[in-house]
């Protein structure tokens, strides 16, 4: 299911990059269906978080508080995944694994390559093959 995303065009940034529903991507990658793939994975990760938290949010909102509340819960959720992503490592292990196999269905020969960026771009403390086992779905071999 594609989830509604602001997909814009960019130099600003090198490769790519999702914040919620926006992602930007350079020039060069806005036609490499993987990179996409990745991407619209993010997407899809931020809408899972920011709803899932947020209906509890509006049940109290609606039972206990007035309107304004609505918007800052709305705010304060839509955070949380980025802010989780950022800080906490195992939740940033689970987000990148999950996308990188998502663009791994567009690019199935690039899963070296792949697993070499994971293991060494996002401080996670890993190594190429365990990020390999990881991207081929072996979760059981290693704990978050």
């Amino acid at each position: 299911m594609k989830l509604p995303k602001i997909l814009h065009s960019t130099n600003k940034v090198k490769h790519s990059v999702s914040k919620g529903f926006y992602v930007g991507v350079n020039p060069k990658y806005k036609n490499n269906v993987g990179r996409l793939a990745h991407e619209e994975e993010h997407v899809r990760q931020w809408y899972l978080v920011t709803f899932a938290l947020f209906i509890p949010y509006l049940i109290c909102a609606v039972a206990f508080v007035s309107w304004p509340w609505h918007i800052v819960a709305f705010i304060h959720c839509s955070l949380v995944y980025n802010l989780a992503t950022k800080y906490i490592r195992w939740a940033r292990l689970k987000s990148e694994v999950l996308a990188f196999r998502a663009q791994l269905k567009h690019d199935p020969k690039h899963v070296f390559h792949l697993a070499t960026v994971l293991a060494s771009s996002y401080k996670l403390n890993i190594t190429t093959a365990t990020a390999i086992e990881l991207l081929k779905g072996n979760e059981n071999e290693h704990t978050y």
